[in-house]
């Protein structure tokens, strides 16, 4: 038979074991679990942003920045900045393309003090007129001094590189004299 101390012992290692069993019980219960994370590789995002911006671009941005984010990366909005459809918080996705639009109302220059005179304006009052850069500018010049003076805002459509879209956008703000 077993001795009563050989008895004992057996009794203290059962014991010992299940009070060891039954702190590791609890201490799982208590602890935080384990998250692995695997560190994503494409946490970087590339978005354009083209517009009344300071800088526009392509930047690199982190997956889950915002619009306003990009903006400010971008030097932040130009005073002419159109934002009234422009949703600033949300978020950007990759590849993405955000526009900022202008305001359409045209800047102080000689067209918002009167109509700009096609017939005697030159290539730099020209650039003022909305849609009309310098190239344009310069083909308005050009086909004046070939065929001589505008007879009316319509016949800018026989200048290269103008459209009707143009031609409607700067219609108040041009008028052609003798």
């Amino acid at each position: 038979m077993i001795s009563r101390w050989a008895a004992w012992i057996a009794g203290v290692v059962i014991a010992a074991t299940l009070v060891f069993l039954f702190a590791i019980e609890i201490d799982q219960r208590n602890a935080p679990p384990i998250v692995i994370e695997v560190a994503d590789r494409n946490d970087r995002i590339e978005v354009e942003i083209a517009g009344a911006v300071a800088d526009p671009g392509v930047y690199r941005r982190s997956r889950g920045d915002r619009v306003i984010d990009l903006i400010d990366a971008a030097g932040g909005l130009l005073p002419e900045a159109d934002t009234s459809a422009l949703n600033q918080a949300s978020r950007l996705s990759d590849g993405q393309r955000v526009f900022v639009p202008m305001l359409v109302a045209p800047s102080a220059s000689p067209v918002a003090s009167g109509l700009l005179d096609l017939n005697r304006a030159t290539a730099e009052e020209l650039t003022e007129l909305p849609g009309i850069g310098a190239v344009r500018a310069e083909a308005i010049v050009a086909f004046r001094n070939q065929h001589g003076p505008f007879t009316s805002v319509d016949e800018l459509l026989h200048v290269d590189g103008i459209s009707t879209t143009v031609v409607e956008g700067l219609r108040p703000f041009a008028t052609v004299g003798p």
